[in-house]
């Protein structure tokens, strides 16, 4: 989830009621949807349906969609973390 229109490419206006519901059961207004990519030198990692909700603070990825829409494993480390290809193997974020 974004917290301003300018992190995705190409907002589409998000036209349903629904809403994200948020830790003190408020409900905030999905305002667009839409897609970005994470630049690593020659490859990108992609973000694909990307809900944007202004009254966000801060933006969330969700780690089971950054890994299915990429194919690819993020391992948490004491000292960060780690994306690889699934198929490969190959280091793709460290």
């Amino acid at each position: 989830m974004a917290s301003q229109t300018d992190l995705v490419q190409q907002p589409i206006p998000f036209t349903s009621t629904s809403g994200v519901y948020v830790g003190n059961g408020d409900s905030l207004y999905i305002s667009y949807i839409g897609n970005s990519s994470i630049k690593m030198g020659f490859k990108s990692l992609f973000l694909n349906g990307i809900l944007v909700v202004l009254q966000l603070k801060e933006n969330l990825v969700s780690i089971a969609k950054l890994t299915k829409d990429n194919n690819c494993v993020f391992a948490c480390f004491p000292w960060g973390f780690v994306i690889k290809d699934l198929a490969t193997g190959v280091t793709r974020l460290k």
